[in-house]
């Protein structure tokens, strides 16, 4: 219960100083900094889980990482208005978003799949009520029905992610997880009509094939 409790504080953290650094530096330095966050759980991972961390690990983890950076572009224009506490935030939300990452794996084979979830996303919810009450505004009918279509993607993904720690180790997921930005590209496409550049094709490149030659190595 108290791992679950954790990764719902994780959870929670990770989204405010997400949110927050957006409002302080671009969305694209905030995002590149967040793709670190598989940095961290690999490390968390060898800490706590005592999981094996191989030449395969680190090489594949930094080609898919490099992507992610390329594909991001943290060296736009944008990125010289940079604030200190806005690259904090990001930072501290790629830190907890690894260490939710290993509260999953942690708890995955260990708990049934519909009680993670119920706790985790409980919890959650009363972490968020408990404080976003004093901020509360009154929201359109539109943008209601955009967060409770989240909520629905949110748990799907959930299922799919405890499945995937039941299978794996939460090393070899983290190039795996990287993928999710090539994903992210493609629904730009889909539906802002944002056409990515040379680097977001090179970058995307890098993520699946570090993916794809980590899990291609592994008997």
């Amino acid at each position: 219960m108290g791992m679950h409790i954790l990764r719902a504080a994780c959870g929670v953290s990770s989204l405010v100083f997400g949110a927050y650094a957006v409002t302080r530096i671009p969305l694209a330095n905030v995002q590149a900094i967040a793709m670190t966050n598989g940095v961290f759980t690999v490390l968390f991972a060898s800490i706590f889980l005592k999981e094996h961390v191989g030449w395969r690990e680190v090489l594949s983890g930094s080609v898919a990482l490099g992507g992610a950076v390329l594909v991001a572009g943290p060296g736009s224009a944008g990125a010289a208005g940079w604030a200190l506490l806005g690259v904090l935030a990001a930072f501290a939300q790629a830190i907890t978003w690894g260490a939710e990452v290993v509260f999953l794996k942690a708890t995955a084979t260990r708990d049934r799949a519909s009680r993670i979830l119920f706790i985790v996303n409980v919890a959650a919810s009363v972490m968020v009520l408990a404080t976003g009450v004093w901020f509360w505004e009154s929201l359109m009918i539109e943008v209601i029905l955009l967060v409770a279509a989240m909520g629905l993607i949110a748990i799907l993904g959930q299922i799919c992610n405890i499945r995937a720690f039941r299978l794996t180790s939460a090393t070899n997921l983290v190039p795996v997880r990287y993928s999710g930005i090539v994903f992210v590209a493609i629904f730009g496409i889909l539906f802002f009509d944002e056409w990515p550049g040379l680097m977001v094709i090179v970058g995307a490149a890098m993520i699946v094939g570090g993916a794809m030659w980590l899990a291609l190595s592994r008997d």
